[in-house]
């Protein structure tokens, strides 16, 4: 009765969906997404729900909805890492940049970089690592690059996101082949957590 009177509200779908059981709730989210398609919430939750190629078709039905919202982006290359489709990854990151920029979204490198560490403590390192390597170099200036990854990579690694430290100094040293400091700093850093994958 309540979402008759008020199909907009988020919180009152968020209530009902809480009710209902998974296929249920999966049925609810896609009215949901249909009456408020601004809401980044329902369509991941939805996405969650739903089956790989299901989840695809709702997420890029999502990026049309919502071209601003980087969210939807990172839940799509997480999808793909899921299914062990690396290639996908980078490439959905590389758009996604792309069209947040072409939008006029403005994310900063500094909101880049928590939403790396955010995908590697969700278990998405490959998305953790594309998202440094197409955004880690944004508004750093030529002559501060090696010194802001190397502080970059220690900031990540002080909040125990080895993988998105290990993924910025990587891109440091292929922008640095030759400079001493980062291979010691990479040495340091798998001899203290490297892992025989990494």
């Amino acid at each position: 009765k309540a979402l008759e009177a008020n199909p907009t509200s988020v919180t009152l779908w968020k209530a009902a969906i809480e009710l209902e059981d998974a296929d249920d709730a999966r049925v609810l989210l896609s009215v949901a997404v249909e009456k408020i398609p601004h809401s980044v919430e329902m369509w991941l939750a939805l996405a969650r729900l739903e089956t790989y190629d299901n989840a695809r078709k709702v997420l890029n039905k999502a990026r049309k909805h919502l071209p601003t919202e980087r969210a939807v982006w990172i839940a799509a290359a997480k999808l793909e890492e899921s299914q062990n489709h690396g290639e996908m990854v980078d490439r959905i990151i590389d758009k996604a940049v792309r069209s947040l920029d072409k939008h006029d979204a403005v994310v900063t490198r500094a909101q880049w970089l928590k939403e790396a560490e955010a995908a590697e403590a969700s278990g998405a390192p490959l998305t953790s690592a594309a998202i440094v390597k197409c955004t880690v170099g944004r508004g750093v200036d030529e002559e501060d690059r090696q010194r802001t990854w190397a502080d970059d990579a220690n900031a990540s690694l002080s909040r125990n996101a080895v993988s998105t430290a290990r993924a910025i100094l990587a891109h440091s040293l292929s922008s640095f082949p030759t400079k001493r400091s980062l291979w010691l700093q990479a040495v340091d850093l798998e001899r203290n957590h490297g892992t025989p994958s990494s």
